[in-house]
């Protein structure tokens, strides 16, 4: 509820800026290659190989010169092989665009997300229960940090680069199950990180450099 609260607070300043701001809405999709940190794994404990996923969502780009703020919704998959997780994630981000001649502008930015989990298949080395609150179970929400980067043509079209960096640790309690502690279960936690590059497109308008 917290993480929640917090990225309502994020949103707040779109609301502010609404009336005196050019307003943008495109759609996006791409790769995502994504694993897991291990957090204080055992002693010789492999690492989760990487996996390859998908997103695909919408966003809005809120000018405000310069800069510009972009809320969004995406339904993405996380996790690393054979332990894959679906969200469907709220990102906010902050950009910086600096004008490329007439071609378009690159931008800078860094934001947060919040991640609501909607399917946790029960394998991989990270045993777990699914999405809930109870020990044993994946943490929901997912909350992170993004740091991105990317082009953007003055025709609408976009491609971008993005890293997520999730804080949330994923399992509740590391060796939990059936309402003990299991010492026979790996002790095994971590946190979600995931490289996205998406091609996007501002629907009905050009994405005029911002001067």
């Amino acid at each position: 509820m917290k993480k929640l609260t917090l990225l309502l607070l994020l949103y707040l300043p779109i609301i502010y800026s609404l009336n005196a701001q050019t307003i943008k809405i495109a759609a996006e999709s791409g790769l995502n290659f994504s694993n897991i940190l291990l957090v204080n794994p055992p002693y010789n404990t492999p690492n989760p190989s990487s996996t390859t996923g998908f997103h695909i969502g919408a966003l809005v780009d809120v000018g405000l010169g310069r800069f510009s703020l972009q809320p969004g919704l995406l339904y993405t998959t996380k996790g690393a092989l054979n332990s894959t997780f679906k969200y469907l994630e709220f990102p906010l981000n902050v950009l910086y665009h600096v004008p490329i001649k007439k071609s378009g502008s690159v931008y800078l930015g860094t934001g947060a997300y919040l991640g609501y989990g909607i399917s946790a298949p029960q394998q991989g080395l990270i045993l777990y229960d699914g999405f809930g609150n109870y020990p044993n179970d994946i943490q929901n929400p997912d909350f992170g940090l993004n740091f991105l980067g990317g082009f953007c043509f003055n025709n609408g079209i976009f491609l971008n680069a993005n890293y997520g960096m999730g804080l949330t640790t994923l399992r509740n309690i590391g060796n939990y199950l059936n309402g003990f502690v299991d010492e026979t279960r790996p002790s095994i936690n971590g946190r979600n990180r995931t490289f996205t590059l998406s091609l996007g497109y501002f629907f009905g308008l050009s994405h005029k450099i911002r001067k």
